[in-house]
């Protein structure tokens, strides 16, 4: 309902979410997909999760001996590096892929609302209007 509210007032959707989850379920990962395609952001900013000290979800990783991560470095937000035990990352990373990946309805609705913006807006018609007026007019030199 947000996606929605936030489209007819030309607000642009950014989907930031996060994947493989220690106690996620194959299921939930589709839902997840489900939702995105639904939702169809303007943008995508997905990353695996990665256990923080600190937070309830790293206590889990620790007590079931669940992380991957050995340096500072594997904190970072990519998700291309395995971070805990247990998750298929060959099909997490096809779960990403097809995260990102609109549906024929919606890549054909995101075109039409493109040239529809580039197009459709009389200030910028008139605009191109004068500038193939100014260009075809002739000089005085000629």
């Amino acid at each position: 309902e947000a996606a929605r509210i936030c489209r007819r007032h030309g607000i642009a959707i950014w989907a930031n979410y996060m994947l493989g989850l220690p106690t996620e379920t194959k299921d939930e990962v589709l839902e997840t997909i489900s939702m995105l395609k639904k939702i169809d952001p303007d943008y995508y900013s997905p990353a695996f999760y990665t256990p923080h000290p600190g937070s309830d979800l790293y206590d889990y990783c620790v007590e079931h001996d669940l992380s991957l991560i050995r340096s500072h470095d594997s904190y970072r937000r990519n998700p291309d590096e395995a971070k805990i035990k247990g998750i298929d990352y060959e099909w997490l990373a096809w779960a990403l892929a097809e995260s990102q990946r609109r549906t024929p309805l919606n890549q054909a609705r995101r075109q039409l609302r493109a040239i529809w913006r580039r197009y459709a807006r009389p200030d910028k018609a008139v605009r191109r209007l004068r500038r193939l007026i100014m260009r075809r007019q002739p000089t005085a030199a000629t």
